[in-house]
């Protein structure tokens, strides 16, 4: 359900959706564990499929606060790489990376939906002055409408997103490298 992978001094942890389409909660166990052996030696890229980063509430609250509190405190910068739908534990996945490259799909909660009050306090801060209209589900954001909205921070062609969200890791990690 992901594959660990290293890149230019970036762990690449991606994401695999489930048959039926939405998150399952071991998938949200495995992002954790994952960044716990990370630890602090690698900057971070998340990242899913080639058309969707994570959709769907795995239904395990508690399994979704653990992984978003593992991205919001990880001791190394965590980029989030979006090729596609961003929906729901996938917002609140990305919304905890300290930055979000995004490419195409949708970025959003999709529905109101209850989260538990950690995750709830991660999406507002990063939601910030959009959060009224992200927490009631009523709109998704499209990439530009994002970048308009500062959901994210970068906008790219999908072909490019995770030579991207590798660049920027590295920067954020103070480890600049030369990427061809």
């Amino acid at each position: 359900m992901i594959d660990l992978e290293h890149d230019h001094g970036v762990a690449v942890v991606r994401m695999h959706e489930n048959p039926c389409g939405s998150m399952v909660p071991e998938t949200l166990d495995r992002i954790t564990a994952a960044l716990g052996y990370i630890g602090g030696s690698y900057a971070v890229v998340l990242t899913g499929g080639d058309d969707v980063f994570a959709r769907g509430f795995a239904g395990a609250a508690d399994r979704l606060e653990r992984a978003v509190l593992a991205i919001a405190n990880h001791p190394s910068p965590v980029v989030a790489a979006i090729g596609g739908d961003a929906l729901g534990a996938g917002y609140a996945l990305a919304a905890a990376a300290d930055l979000r490259v995004m490419a195409q799909g949708r970025l959003g909660l999709g529905a109101a939906a209850p989260v538990p009050p950690a995750v709830e306090a991660v999406l507002r801060h990063h939601a910030g002055p959009v959060w009224r209209t992200v927490r009631s589900g009523e709109r998704t954001f499209t990439p530009a409408a994002a970048l308009v909205a500062g959901l994210v921070e970068t906008c790219c062609a999908p072909t490019d997103l995770l030579h991207v969200a590798v660049e920027r890791a590295a920067r954020l990690a103070g480890g600049a490298k030369q990427f061809c």
